[in-house]
């Protein structure tokens, strides 16, 4: 009997120490899991914090100038040579820089008036700020680094963010800044444990993405 019981003994303390090794990487891995959330929490908190210092929707004079202008190669199918809306040179070459962000604002308010102009506002908004803490999450910055880039990047164009093209231009910048630092490792210094700045060139493939860009952000 006692060597039974010695047995049992030894399997059950096998059983048990399988069960805890097994255990632990569970344990692990959600505990991970949780932090994770939590991380994206924040930083969705971070952002939504930005996109508030942003949401001053007062209209620009010239508005609604660049919503016809987008109303009217949206209406006649090609884009205008000459000035249509002039008091003094009516017919006079006209060479437009703005036309892609003013068809998109004239697309938006055909759609959904005020409110779609807003949204588009919002969404270039998102993307002004939700670009720069991507990219400084990735290379190492932590939560309160996050926070004052945004709170910084806010306050600085927040005097001028209104619903024109210039918004693109914000935007695009952003876009072009992240490529580079993307696509060129050791651009941005990265901090132990979550890129390495001296590994091949294996996101030059993102650099692609500038010409693109650029087209874009030049109409």
């Amino acid at each position: 009997m006692t060597g039974t019981n010695s047995a049992d003994s030894t399997v059950s303390s096998v059983v048990s120490a399988n069960s805890a090794t097994s255990a632990a990487p569970a344990a692990e891995s959600q505990s991970t899991a949780s932090g994770g959330f939590r991380t994206i929490l924040w930083l969705t908190c971070i952002l939504m914090f930005g996109l508030l210092l942003l949401s001053r929707s007062g209209a620009d004079p010239d508005l609604w100038g660049h919503v016809t202008y987008g109303r009217e190669v949206i209406r006649d199918g090609h884009l205008h040579s000459t000035t249509t809306w002039s008091y003094a040179v009516e017919g006079y070459r006209w060479v437009n820089h703005e036309n892609i962000a003013e068809i998109v604002m004239a697309a938006a308010d055909n759609v959904g008036g005020q409110t779609a102009l807003l949204l588009l506002k919002s969404l270039l908004t998102l993307i002004l700020l939700g670009v720069p803490i991507w990219a400084a999450w990735r290379h190492g910055a932590g939560l309160v680094t996050c926070f004052l880039i945004t709170t910084l990047l806010a306050l600085n164009v927040s005097f001028h963010w209104l619903i024109r093209p210039h918004m693109f231009s914000y935007t695009s910048a952003v876009c072009i800044i992240a490529i580079l630092t993307i696509g060129l490792p050791g651009a941005m210094k990265a901090r132990p444990g979550r890129t390495n700045p001296s590994e091949p060139l294996r996101f030059s493939c993102w650099l692609w993405l500038i010409p693109p860009v650029m087209c874009f952000w030049t109409n």
